[in-house]
């Protein structure tokens, strides 16, 4: 967590105060990055996405000195919109926590228990239920452990709201529960390529005092580093706000 703010992994110090309107949260854990982008960005609307319930205690009982400061929280997932089963399997994150969607349920791993169902949304009705103006400046974290697989599913929707954006800062995930393909990706990236320039994330000189985390141009996702470390942090930067700055 100490990486977020210490090294600002999402890349979100770039930005000046007042210059974003809203900041979603898809995936916001306990909300380091909620609190993150409320700090930088005072006046906009942030908006804090966790599907697990447990970890959702957490993360309001972490926010709640910040309440009535334009911070909203809602206990979903980024699915199909149909409800998600939850499975845990003892450990935390990806390898521990799984959301299927019906048909997954029946194909995928069964030696996770399943022990509730949540209610699920698309990008369109996240957006469109919680009142984000896509006119206004806007930025999309989603770190959901596999579960930007349904992006890939509704490509027509998601490209709107990415060509709209300011930024994204997208997690993608190899195997646990279908994040998707390389080349699924791949393609998918090639298509918003005219809006947005394709940054990968790494460490530069990690085990040194001059540590840092920092995002590179790409075309593709490199399949072998995607291979080895099973996730890939890629952003999303819209040209005309590069081209104003």
């Amino acid at each position: 967590m100490s990486a977020i703010w210490e090294y600002d992994y999402y890349d979100l110090r770039k930005f000046a105060p007042y210059e974003i309107d809203y900041f979603l949260d898809i995936g916001a854990n306990v909300g380091t990055v909620t609190l993150l982008a409320k700090a930088l960005n005072p006046k906009a609307k942030v908006i804090g996405i966790e599907p697990a319930k447990d970890t959702f205690e957490i993360l309001k009982n972490n926010i709640k000195p910040w309440e009535n400061t334009g911070i909203e929280l809602y206990n979903i997932a980024l699915g199909d919109g149909n409800p998600m089963n939850f499975h845990r399997k003892g450990k935390a994150g990806c390898e521990g926590n799984r959301f299927y969607n019906k048909k997954e349920n029946k194909k995928w791993d069964h030696s996770f228990t399943q022990e509730y169902t949540i209610e699920s949304k698309t990008i369109k009705q996240i957006f469109e239920d919680y009142n984000i103006d896509t006119k206004k400046s806007y930025i999309m974290k989603i770190d959901c452990e596999g579960g930007e697989r349904f992006l890939l599913q509704q490509e027509e929707d998601f490209n709107y709201y990415v060509k709209n954006s300011v930024q994204v800062l997208l997690e993608i995930h190899r195997g646990f529960g279908g994040g998707g393909s390389y080349d699924q990706w791949n393609d998918w990236l090639k298509r918003i390529k005219d809006t947005h320039d394709i940054k990968i994330g790494k460490w530069i000189d990690r085990h040194t005092d001059k540590r840092r985390y920092a995002y590179f141009s790409t075309d593709v996702i490199d399949e072998k580093k995607l291979y080895k470390k099973h996730w890939a942090e890629i952003e999303l930067i819209n040209k005309n706000w590069v081209k104003k700055k």
